[in-house]
C-alpha cells in the first residue's frame, strides 16, 4: 500500500496541494514537496515481515534545502512514529490472528 501526499511540509500549516486528480509522478509546480509512505509486505519463513519506505521529491532546489532544514528537526520523531506504527499494526494482527 502507497500513500502520496504534494505540500510544503516546512511551512506552519503543511501547505498541502489539494488539487483534483494530481499526478504525483508528474506533478512539478515549484515549492512543493511530493513525499510518499509505503508499506511493503515480504514473506519470512510463517510470518510476514513489514517495512516501511518514504520518498521525498522536491520539486525544485529552494523546496529542497527547505525540506532538508525541516527533516534534521523532524527525523527522530519520524522514526518514532513509523516503529509505533509497525507496532500497533503487528499487535492488531496477531491480536486477529489469536481470535481466529
Amino acid at each position: 500500500m502507497t500513500l502520496g501526499l504534494i505540500a510544503r511540509p516546512w511551512t506552519v500549516r503543511g501547505g498541502v496541494h489539494r488539487g483534483p486528480g494530481t499526478d504525483l509522478a508528474g506533478f512539478d509546480e515549484p515549492g512543493y514537496a511530493v513525499i510518499t509512505w509505503s508499506y511493503v509486505l515480504s514473506p519470512e519463513g510463517k510470518g510476514t515481515v513489514v517495512t516501511t519506505r518514504t520518498t521525498v521529491r522536491c520539486t525544485d532546489e529552494p523546496s529542497r534545502r527547505r525540506f532538508l532544514r525541516y527533516w534534521r528537526i523532524v527525523r527522530p520523531f519520524s522514526g518514532v512514529i513509523r516503529r509505533e506504527s509497525l507496532r500497533l499494526l503487528r499487535r492488531r494482527v496477531e491480536r486477529q490472528a489469536a481470535t481466529g
